[in-house]
């Protein structure tokens, strides 16, 4: 009995070996599955990170191109709105210099006109010698040699012995100042006549260049004013003096001139 009963101890210690002998290489199996697993896992997952990486790149770059092209977009509509805007400014600067060579075209054409139609008065001639014995009076003939009537004509006129030229200007402000000697319309060709005695009507005493002296000039001067039929304003001065030799009447150094507006001061 006692040998039967260890020998039963002996096969159970035996058969519990061999339950743990497979239970360990179960576990170890299991290990090494689950290893295999887990690598294969992360396998998967590194594949699947490198494809979600490489896709949140390609959306990047997509991201980046779509910006830029928005970008490019932006700048060539203000690239055409700085285009549009250049040439509506330049248009309007065509408009406005073919509108102001216009008006320039029209005011000389209008002032061409004026200047071609206008009354235009000017001394004709000095009629009158200085004879002893005589009356001595003159006439100086004012002539419109222009193509319309000059209106509003008025003057002053002056004549005296002097040792040299007189202010004529100055002497025409005051004239005026007091009164005009005319104040007529004279027609295209008319002549206006500025009548000058100086000997006030009594006859000449002497020989006129004892009267003058050599150191001294008899002048003849004045000035006149008019409008043409346009409502501009023009003027004229005039100045001449006696030439004892030559018998006639030479102009002035100056104050022989004619211009527009009032008369100059």
């Amino acid at each position: 009995m006692t040998n039967t009963g260890k020998g039963d101890t002996d096969n159970g210690q035996s058969e519990t070996k061999k339950k743990l002998h497979w239970l360990e290489i179960a576990y170890f199996s299991g290990q090494i599955v689950l290893a295999v697993v887990g690598i294969w896992a992360l396998v998967i997952y590194s594949r699947q990170l490198s494809v979600m990486r490489g896709t949140l790149a390609e959306v990047q770059r997509s991201g980046e191109q779509s910006t830029q092209q928005v970008w490019k977009a932006i700048d060539n509509i203000n690239w055409m709105a700085r285009s549009m805007d250049w040439a509506q400014k330049t248009t309007q600067q065509g408009v406005e210099a073919g509108e102001r060579e216009s008006s320039r075209a029209l005011q000389a054409t209008i002032t061409q006109l004026h200047l071609d139609q206008r009354a235009w008065l000017g001394v004709d001639n000095i009629e009158g010698i200085p004879t002893k014995g005589q009356l001595f009076t003159f006439k100086v003939a004012i002539k419109n040699t222009g193509k319309t009537p000059a209106k509003n004509v008025g003057g002053w006129k002056h004549c005296e012995i002097h040792p040299k030229i007189p202010n004529v200007q100055a002497a025409c402000r005051k004239g005026l100042n007091e009164g005009l000697s005319s104040n007529a319309i004279l027609n295209p060709g008319g002549v206006l006549l500025a009548v000058f005695n100086p000997s006030k009507g009594q006859p000449l005493q002497q020989d006129f260049s004892e009267i003058v002296g050599s150191d001294r000039l008899f002048y003849v001067y004045g000035c006149v004013i008019y409008d043409d039929v346009f409502k501009n304003k023009h003027w004229l001065t005039y100045c001449s003096y006696w030439n004892e030799r030559e018998q006639g009447y030479d102009p002035c150094e100056k104050y022989n001139d004619t211009g527009d507006g009032p008369p100059p001061k």
